[in-house]
C-alpha cells in the first residue's frame, strides 16, 4: 500500500537555525495497537530526531525536531515499513516554530507520551475514524519463544508482543492503552514492567504483556465442574484428554473452541453427536504449513494465507493421502485447514504430534461461548474437558472461513482477524447510520461519514442469543466510535427476526442497546440491492451495473421469493430485467430443508409424460410427492438459484436431506469436481417470449434431461458438471442480454456483478467470470467482504448513505483516502 503524505507549512524556520525543522505529524489508519507507537521511537531515534509520539484519538500523533533530511526519511519510513499490522493511511506533516532548548536533539531525545485526557477525548471525536485494530495470532517470534526452554516465557499460555495478541476481544475504550483494556486486572512483574518500558525491547507498550508471574491463569475443568489442573498441568490434562479421544473445549483470544483429534472417526462421530452437527463440515488445524500440505493442495498463495496473522480457515482441495477421519468433511472434496492461533493450540499440537478437529466452541444454533459462564451453559453437555483461562473476553469472534479461488480467496465467514473491519464508502453519509443486516450469517455495520464499520459473524437470528450478541456489538461499536446512529437499515423481508428486533426498540426504549433507538429513522432495503451494492462499496464504484444475485431466498417486491435474478442497479436505484421463473415453495421454510420439495416446486406443472419422466428413478419420497401436490392459487413462489440447485440435488439423489445450509449445493460441487469445465456450451434455459419484465428463465427441461440421464446411467459426477456447466453458460448468455437491452442505462463500461451466497460455489464463480470476460465484459465480485448474507449490512447501509447524501445539499469530503486494498477512492 501507498498511503498519501501531505506537507503544509505554517511558520518558516528562523535563518539563525537554517539547519534544524520542527514538525507535527499525524499518521491516520490503523496505528492502534499494533506497535506503531514503539516503532516511530525506534525510527526517530535512528535519524537523530528529538520530539514526542503518542495516540490522539484518531491517528497518532508526532512531534519532531531534526534537519529536513531526517523528517523526510521519518514520513518514508513510516509509510514503507510500519509494523506488520499497521496499515498507514494518511500521513500529514505541518510545519511548526521550533522553542530554543526544549526542540534542540543535543538536549533532548525522543520519547513515547501517554495518551492525555484531550486524547481521550478525541478517540470520540474523530468518530468511526477510528480504526480498531482486531486480534492477531501468535507471532514467529513469539511461537520461537514459547519453545525455547531457555526463555522466560517458554510454553507461556499467553505469551505476545507489539506483533500479535488480543486486541478487539480485550479493548474497552480508545484510545488503545493497557489501562482501557481488560489486561488491567493483570498488573505487570517488575520485570514485564522493565520490558513494557524499554524502548529497545520488542515488547515495549505491549499492551498484552504479561508472563507465568502475572498473567492470566489457565485451568483445566471436568464437566461436573471440579478443577483438575493449573497452567501446565491443565495443558498435560487437555493432551491426555484428547489422545484418548474425548472432546476438549479451549478458551481462545475471542471465545471457545471444540478440540478433538482429527484422525478419530469415534472421537469426531462422538463431536457431532453431541453438537447436533451431522454432516457440515469441521476444520482441521495443524501446527505448521508442511503438515497442511499432507492433507490439502497447498500452493504459495495458500501458504501465504494459512500464516496470515488473522489465522483464517482455509478450504482447499482435499488430499487423496490425507490421514483424517472421514467424519470431517463428509461428502466433500474440500477440507478447511488452518494453523494455531494462540500458544495454548500450539502446545496441544506439539505434544499430541496430530492434527485436530477445531471448531467453534458452541451449542448448535447459539452464539460462541465466549466466558466461563457460557462455556458451563453451553459446551458441559458437550466437552468432557474445558481449559478456562480468566481475561475477560469482552468481544467474541468466530473463525474466518476463506475458500481458495483461482489466484484469490471468497470469504465464506469474515470474523476473527478481520473484524472488526472498516470500509470506505464510495459516497459519504451525512448522518451516522446503522445497518442490522439479515438473518442469517448476521453482522452490523455503522457508518458515518466516508468511513464504515463491520461487525464479526454474529450468528443466525433466530437464536435469541444471537439478537443479544448483537445488541451488544452495536452498542460496543457505538460506544467506541462515540456515534449515534439517528438512521437504520434493515431487510424488507416482513418476517426477518432482526426487523423484529428493531420494532422491539422502538416499542420499548429501555431494551434498546444505545439512547434514542426507539426514535430511529427506519430505511427497509431489498435483499438483492443490499448484495450488489457490497460489491460495489468493496470495489469503490458508483455508476450502474448489471448484477447476477443468486442465493437461496430474499424478500421481492412483487411479494415472492427472489434468489435467481438479473439486475440493473447502483447504490440508489436497483430494476429487476430478468429472473428464474417463479415456482411453488413447497412446504415453506421445509423447501430449506428437503431438495424433494425444490425439485417438486419446479415441475409440478411439467407436462404429465415428461413428469413421470423426470421423477423416474428418483427416491420414492419424491415420486409420492408428486402425486399428493397440489398447487392452491396464492401459493408462495420463489425465483431461488438456491433451490433450484437443490432441485437438482434431488434428481441426482446426491442430497436426501440439508442439515446445514447449502448442503445439496455443495455436495453438488463435489461431485462435480472429478470432471472438467466445458467452455462454449449452449444456452441450457429456455426463455419464454413474453411482452412484460421481466423476462424468466425456465430450468425445467434442463431438469427433465437430467433425470432422464441419470436413468440412463450416466455417472452423477458427469451430470453434476453438465449441470453447472448448463448454470454458467445460462448466466453468461443473460448477463449479456441484460447489458443489450439496458445499454442507455449503463453510464460507464459495461460491468457485471457477481453476487449472493451460490457464489460461494467456486466452480460456478470461475466459470461465468471468464465467459464474461471472455466476451469482453468487466466483472465485479466479493473478494474481502463475503458474497453470502454476511456482508448485507455493507450494502444496506452503503444503500441509505448514498440516498441521503444525494439529496442533500452538498457532499461532504475533499480528501483522499486509501483503503485496506490499497486503491485510491
Amino acid at each position: 500500500m501507498t498511503a498519501s503524505i501531505s506537507t503544509a507549512t505554517a511558520v518558516t524556520p528562523a535563518a539563525s537555525e537554517p539547519l534544524l525543522r520542527s514538525q507535527v505529524i499525524a499518521v491516520y489508519g490503523v496505528v492502534q495497537g499494533v506497535g506503531f507507537r514503539p516503532f516511530v521511537h525506534r525510527v526517530a531515534n535512528a535519524l537523530g530526531l528529538c520530539g514526542t509520539v503518542r495516540n490522539d484519538g484518531a491517528r497518532v500523533c508526532i512531534e519532531a525536531t531534526g534537519t529536513s533530511e531526517a523528517l523526510e526519511q521519518l514520513a518514508k519510513t513510516l509509510a514503507a515499513d510500519a509494523p506488520q499490522l499497521a496499515v498507514v493511511e494518511r500521513i500529514v506533516a505541518t510545519e511548526v516554530p521550533r522553542s530554543g532548548a526544549e526542540s534542540d536533539p543535543r538536549r533532548r531525545g525522543f520519547v513515547v507520551a501517554a495518551s492525555t485526557s484531550a486524547a481521550v477525548q478525541a478517540a470520540t471525536a474523530f468518530g468511526t475514524a477510528v480504526p480498531l485494530t482486531a486480534d492477531a495470532a501468535i507471532c514467529t517470534r513469539c511461537e520461537a519463544e514459547l519453545m525455547d526452554a531457555r526463555n522466560r516465557r517458554y510454553r507461556h499460555a499467553f505469551i505476545s508482543c507489539t506483533d500479535c495478541g488480543p486486541r478487539w476481544s480485550m479493548v474497552e475504550a480508545m484510545p488503545y492503552d493497557r489501562v482501557r483494556t481488560t489486561m488491567r486486572a493483570f498488573p505487570m512483574c517488575p520485570v514485564c514492567a522493565r520490558e513494557y518500558a524499554n524502548p529497545a525491547d520488542r515488547r515495549f507498550h505491549a499492551e498484552s504483556i504479561c508472563c507465568h508471574a502475572c498473567g492470566p491463569q489457565l485451568t483445566a475443568y471436568d464437566a461436573e465442574g471440579a478443577q483438575r489442573g493449573r497452567q501446565a498441568d491443565a495443558i498435560a490434562l487437555a493432551v491426555s484428554a484428547l489422545r484418548e479421544g474425548m472432546i476438549v473445549a479451549l478458551h481462545g483470544i475471542g471465545g471457545f473452541h471444540l478440540a478433538v483429534d482429527a484422525t478419530n472417526e469415534r472421537a469426531v462421530a462422538r463431536l457431532r453427536e453431541r453438537k447436533h452437527r451431522p454432516e457440515k463440515p469441521l476444520a482441521v488445524m495443524v501446527r505448521t504449513v508442511y503438515e497442511a500440505a499432507h492433507l490439502v493442495d497447498v500452493d504459495d498463495v495458500t501458504g501465504q494465507m494459512l500464516q496470515r496473522a488473522e489465522r483464517p480457515v482455509v478450504v482447499a482441495r482435499r488430499r487423496s493421502s490425507a490421514v483424517l477421519a472421514t467424519g470431517v468433511a463428509p461428502g466433500l472434496a474440500d477440507v478447511g485447514v488452518m494453523l494455531p492461533g494462540t500458544a495454548v493450540q500450539h502446545l496441544l499440537l506439539h505434544d499430541l504430534g496430530v492434527p485436530l478437529v477445531m471448531t467453534s466452541g458452541n451449542a448448535s444454533g447459539e452464539p460462541i461461548a465466549a466466558t466461563p459462564s457460557d462455556a458451563w451453559r453451553d459446551l458441559a453437555g458437550i466437552a468432557d474437558l474445558l481449559l478456562v483461562h480468566d481475561r475477560e473476553v469482552v468481544a467474541p469472534s468466530d473463525d474466518t472461513v476463506v475458500r481458495r479461488d483461482g489466484p484469490g480467496f471468497v470469504f465464506m465467514r469474515r470474523a476473527r482477524g478481520w473484524s472488526p473491519s472498516r470500509l470506505t464508502l464510495p459516497r459519504a453519509t451525512p448522518v451516522p447510520v446503522l445497518a442490522v443486516g439479515a438473518d442469517l450469517k448476521a453482522t452490523v455495520a455503522l457508518a458515518d461519514s466516508q468511513y464504515l464499520w463491520l461487525s464479526p459473524h454474529l450468528g443466525d437470528q433466530s437464536s435469541y442469543a444471537v439478537q443479544e450478541r448483537t445488541a451488544t456489538t452495536i452498542a460496543r461499536l457505538v460506544a467506541l466510535s462515540g456515534r449515534i446512529p439517528q438512521v437504520v437499515a434493515c431487510d424488507v423481508h416482513p418476517g426477518y427476526a432482526s426487523v423484529a428486533m428493531l420494532e422491539r426498540w422502538r416499542g420499548n426504549g429501555a431494551s434498546a442497546p444505545f439512547p434514542g433507538a426507539d426514535r430511529l429513522e427506519v430505511h427497509r432495503i431489498q435483499h438483492h440491492h443490499a448484495h450488489v451494492a457490497a460489491v460495489l462499496v468493496e470495489h469503490g464504484v458508483t455508476h450502474p451495473v448489471v448484477a447476477l444475485a443468486y442465493d437461496g431466498a430474499g424478500w421481492g417486491l412483487d411479494g415472492t421469493v427472489w434468489g435467481g435474478e438479473v439486475l440493473v442497479a447502483d447504490l440508489m436505484r436497483v430494476q429487476r430485467v430478468g429472473a428464474l421463473c417463479a415456482v411453488p415453495v413447497v412446504g415453506g421454510d421445509l423447501a430449506a430443508r428437503d431438495p424433494w420439495r425444490a425439485a417438486m416446486g419446479w415441475l409440478h406443472d411439467w407436462p404429465g409424460t415428461a413428469l413421470a419422466s423426470a421423477t423416474a428413478n428418483v427416491h420414492d419420497e419424491l415420486l409420492q410427492a408428486s402425486r399428493r401436490l397440489a398447487v392452491h392459487h396464492g401459493t408462495l413462489r420463489t425465483s431461488s438459484m438456491g433451490r433450484l440447485f437443490d432441485a437438482a440435488a434431488a434428481v441426482l439423489q446426491s442430497t436426501a436431506r440439508n442439515s446445514y445450509e447449502g448442503e445439496a449445493a455443495a455436495r453438488l460441487e463435489a461431485l462435480a469436481a472429478a470432471e472438467p469445465a466445458r467452455a462454449g456450451t449452449p444456452f441450457a434455459f429456455v426463455t419464454p417470449e413474453r411482452a412484460d419484465a421481466p423476462w424468466r428463465l425456465d430450468a425445467r427441461g434442463a431438469l427433465e434431461r437430467l433425470a432422464q440421464q441419470r436413468a440412463a446411467g450416466v455417472p452423477a459426477t458427469v451430470l453434476a458438471a453438465r449441470w453447472h456447466d448448463d448454470i454458467v453458460s445460462t448466466s453468461v448468455a443473460a448477463a449479456l442480454r441484460a447489458i443489450d437491452e439496458q445499454r442507455a442505462h449503463l453510464t460507464a463500461a459495461p460491468t457485471v456483478v457477481l453476487c449472493g451466497g451460490v457464489f460461494q460455489n467456486v466452480r460456478l464463480l470461475q466459470g461465468i467470470r471468464a465467459g464474461l470476460r471472455d466476451a469482453g465484459i468487466a466483472v465485479l465480485a466479493a473478494r474481502t467482504l463475503p458474497p453470502n448474507d454476511g456482508a448485507i449490512a455493507v450494502g444496506q447501509a452503503s444503500i441509505v448513505a448514498a440516498t441521503m447524501t444525494m439529496s442533500a445539499p452538498t457532499a461532504s469530503t475533499t480528501d483522499t483516502f486509501i483503503d485496506h486494498a490499497g486503491r485510491t477512492i
